[in-house]
């Protein structure tokens, strides 16, 4: 039976982000996540190892680096295909980032997601603080990343 899963390594500078989309995309099934890390100056080197073929990075990483990770890692692994999240609308700098090789983005303000309300979503994040016993959302992905899931 072949292997329909698509491998992704996350890259994003917000702690809260990158945990909560690994978490996300691991929980679909759909993916494996290879590697999730901040922009370092080994997270070149960590995604080219990861084997991965879709490499997910922030706006804000990318435009810090001049798009310079972009080009860099998909002159490093041919095929690699990189999204972009959390974009600004701004035709430039998303310009910028395609020319550097991304081949999608997702707007910050993007509103229709996953048909959830704002509501809806922080009704989940309260529940979910509540089920573990976590003052804040920072303390949720500490105790969750800690002790294994949420039960």
């Amino acid at each position: 039976m072949p292997n329909n899963r698509c491998s992704v390594y996350l890259v994003a500078g917000n702690r809260l982000l990158r945990e909560a989309l690994a978490s996300l995309l691991n929980e679909r099934g759909d993916f494996d996540v290879c590697g999730v890390s901040p922009c370092v100056p080994d997270t070149i080197s960590s995604v080219v190892a990861s084997g991965a073929k879709v490499l997910i990075l922030d706006s804000v990483t990318a435009r810090l680096s001049d798009c310079a990770l972009i080009s860099k890692i998909v002159g490093q692994v041919p095929g690699m295909k990189v999204v972009l999240i959390d974009m600004d609308d701004d035709r430039e700098i998303f310009l910028e980032c395609v020319r550097a090789g991304a081949i999608g983005y997702l707007l910050r303000d993007v509103g229709s997601y996953l048909n959830l309300s704002e509501q809806t979503v922080k009704n989940h994040i309260h529940g979910i603080m509540r089920r573990v016993g976590a003052e804040d959302r920072l303390q949720v992905i500490d105790l969750t990343h800690f002790s294994g899931e949420v039960q």
